[in-house]
């Protein structure tokens, strides 16, 4: 099933918000957060969620769906919607500034390495004993034009 999507993206402040309740209340449409700090439950304040009474009587998909202790990549957040949206709606209000979260959704997903815990616990230890050195020949090395 495919799903027409209307993409409200932009800098934070610009409105988006105040439009896609505007928009899915006239179309009867749900809204899909694509704000990648909106996911987390609890984070209320600073991330501009809207209120509970703002999204009465509208369905919407990307707010609260893990605690902040536990991390989310943009990966996880391409299987929610899958998940949660497809077979469900057909058309659907996409509104948010996390400009990866709409790019893996109009482009899909980049099958990259898997992330090597091993190697990032090593550069979390040289940052807490203040090697930012090391890390810096390693990304020269490795990315010269990164650096």
């Amino acid at each position: 099933m495919s799903i027409e999507a209307y993409f409200l993206v932009g800098p934070t402040a610009s409105g988006k918000s105040d439009v896609a309740h505007l928009l899915a209340r006239r179309m009867s449409l749900p809204i899909l957060s694509i704000d990648s700090m909106q996911v987390y439950r609890g984070l209320d304040i600073g991330t501009a969620k809207p209120t509970p009474e703002v999204r009465r009587g509208i369905t919407y998909y990307g707010i609260d769906i893990v605690p902040p202790s536990q991390d989310f990549s943009v990966a996880e957040f391409h299987e929610y919607v899958l998940g949660a949206i497809c077979g469900v709606s057909s058309e659907i209000i996409v509104c948010g500034g996390t400009g990866l979260y709409s790019k893996v959704l109009a482009e899909g997903m980049d099958n990259g390495p898997e992330p090597d815990e091993e190697l990032r616990m090593e550069w979390e230890n040289a940052v807490a004993e203040g090697r930012i050195g090391l890390l810096k020949q390693e990304l020269k090395a490795a990315s010269p034009d990164a650096f």
